[in-house]
């Protein structure tokens, strides 16, 4: 009988440990995807108002032509596309 406790009790612990460390991960996960909307809604705002932006290695402006194309989250001018989420700000 109390052999049976301890391993119920061990099964119980190993089940918690995972389950409190699923939730950790997942909290991390969700953290990174907020941290990263507010970037790229800063960089939108940055470009917005005539900002530059690097990306890649190209300067990235309204004032050179760029355009935002919202429906699939790029900066382009003529054949040249960059993702939102591969430039920053420049300073």
């Amino acid at each position: 009988m109390k052999n049976k406790f301890i391993e119920e009790k061990s099964l119980f612990k190993k089940r918690v440990t995972s389950l409190l460390l699923a939730v950790v991960l997942l909290g991390i996960i969700f953290i990174s995807c907020q941290n990263n909307k507010t970037n790229k809604e800063e960089l939108l705002k940055a470009f917005n108002n005539g900002k530059e932006l690097i990306c890649t290695n190209k300067i990235v402006s309204k004032n050179n032509g760029w355009k935002y194309h919202d429906k699939n989250k790029r900066f382009y001018r003529n054949d040249n596309t960059f993702l939102v989420k591969i430039c920053k700000e420049r300073n």
